[in-house]
């Protein structure tokens, strides 16, 4: 049986995005319950929250609700 297919894999994860692209994969989940914790905690107390957003830059993605508007920005780090 022969995995010739795989060989690219290999390359790939000696590059930059190799290691940059699994990171953000990684991080942009923790961050976004790290988030959600804060916004969970804040309605709790009584605080009125407009937008939960993950990211920083202009929108790219939004979805109105009934609690808070849901964005997802164009460079979604979660920072």
């Amino acid at each position: 049986m022969s995995f010739e297919f795989l060989s690219g894999i290999n390359m790939l994860s000696s590059s930059v995005l190799g290691i940059v692209i699994p990171f953000l994969f990684v991080l942009t989940p923790v961050v976004f319950f790290h988030e959600l914790g804060h916004f969970l905690v804040a309605r709790w107390c009584g605080v009125k929250i407009l937008i939960f957003s993950i990211g920083f830059g202009p929108e790219a993605l939004s979805q109105p609700a009934a609690t808070a508007q849901a964005e997802c920005t164009a460079w979604c780090t979660g920072m």
